[in-house]
């Protein structure tokens, strides 16, 4: 690989599927090669675990490139942000505007020895920054698939904060992808919302994120969401868990904050959120708020077969599904279910027109019928019953809780 330094060798390239990867053996290998690859274009395989531990760690240049975990992992990094650090994008990779990134077959951190990215106070002067444990920003078209992520990603100051990616602004893909650890935004500005996945998703084409799960904590000041903290454009969510705890001012169990500018739509299908939501102010155990639009063929939110089943808690709005939806929102909830504040499962069926008031039709279910309710709608996820609640008793393949 032309620019490696003269004492490190990469043995080999190798050609999968069409596709010519760079083969990376070590993390003294992964970081001479992201040394020499400043301009991205490039793409990689692991043929081996990559540990950092006691390591300085080289950030990685993907735009237009691929990683390939191949099944392996990369553990033992910590990244953590410096006075003269800025810009946009701390984080493990790095991008450029309009191209492509692909991270698949990859696990990052571990149960016991979970990766940390740390974004600090002492950079604010250089505006608004985005942190994730991927990807801080992106700007690109970008797909992650078959991809676990153990982290403690933290920022004080002026971020957007992210499990995956701090903010994203272009088309995402998302499609089984595990978040295990704790984010945290420590920030009063409306602009630095927290999610379990993805910070923040703003002037974007469309976030697809399909079978995709969140555990640990989501914290911010102001805005947390268990698995997105706020986006501006089309969504389409189908088979996703937010299992985490949720705490912030304004917080939700999927999505916090839609703010006020959706310009596309909201479809989240047979999703549910198990974690417990705190909201200072208020909290809901799917979207927070269902935002306005003043065109018509925007903000169309949709909910089917989705269920809330952590307890939801707040000083002046909680509620199970929704918390707050303006007045020029559509909304439509189908066959959706929820414990309720008191503690009954409750199905409902809610249509609201744009500018109008909502129509809401509710039914009690034993906790038997709720237990079907969750075990066709949620079929991704196992339950049981122990004293009249619907319980997790075990997920496929879901990772511990990091330490």
């Amino acid at each position: 690989v032309a620019g490696l330094p003269a004492n490190v060798t990469v043995a080999y390239t190798y050609t999968l599927n069409g596709v010519e990867y760079i083969v990376i053996r070590s993390a003294a290998e992964m970081n001479a090669v992201a040394a020499a690859n400043t301009t991205g274009g490039k793409n990689y395989i692991l043929d081996a675990d990559l540990d950092y531990t006691g390591k300085e760690f080289v950030r990685i240049h993907l735009a237009n490139g691929i990683f390939n975990g191949n099944g392996h992992s990369i553990t033992g990094v910590n990244i953590n942000m410096t006075a003269t650090d800025g810009g946009n994008n701390l984080s493990m990779f790095m991008f450029k505007n309009d191209a492509t990134v692909t991270v698949s077959n990859l696990t990052v951190g571990a149960p016991e020895n979970p990766v940390t990215v740390t974004g600090t106070a002492a950079t604010a002067t250089n505006g608004g920054c985005r942190v994730g444990t991927l990807f801080g920003y992106l700007q690109s078209t970008a797909t992650f698939e078959n991809v676990t992520v153990y982290s403690n990603v933290s920022a004080d100051g002026t971020f957007r904060v992210g499990g995956f990616i701090g903010e994203a602004r272009s088309k995402i893909t998302m499609k089984n992808c595990v978040f295990n650890g704790n984010v945290t935004v420590r920030n009063s500005n409306n602009e630095c919302p927290a999610g379990g996945l993805i910070g923040h998703c703003y002037n974007m084409s469309e976030a697809i994120i399909e079978n995709c799960a969140s555990y640990g904590t989501v914290s911010s000041t102001v805005y947390a969401g268990g698995l997105i903290g706020g986006f501006t454009n089309t969504i389409t969510m189908t088979n996703c868990a937010n299992y985490a705890a949720v705490s912030a001012e304004k917080c939700a169990g999927l999505i916090a904050d839609a703010g006020e500018k959706v310009s596309g739509k909201v479809t989240i299908t047979s999703c549910f959120n198990a974690g417990a939501v705190t909201g200072t102010t208020s909290a809901a155990g799917l979207i927070g708020t269902v935002s306005k639009h003043a065109n018509e063929a925007y903000n169309n939110t949709t909910l089917i077969n989705c269920a809330n089943i952590g307890t939801v808690t707040a000083t002046t709005t909680a509620n199970d599904l929704i918390a707050t939806t303006y007045p020029d929102s559509k909304v439509t909830v189908t066959n959706c279910g929820a414990f309720g504040t008191a503690g009954a499962f409750k199905t409902y069926e809610i249509v609201k027109a744009k500018g109008g008031e909502a129509t809401t039709t509710t039914a009690d279910k034993t906790a038997a019928e709720a237990l079907t309710f969750m075990t066709i709608n949620c079929s991704f996820a196992i339950f049981g019953i122990e004293d009249n609640k619907i319980v997790i008793k075990t997920v496929a393949d879901a990772p511990e809780d990091p330490t």
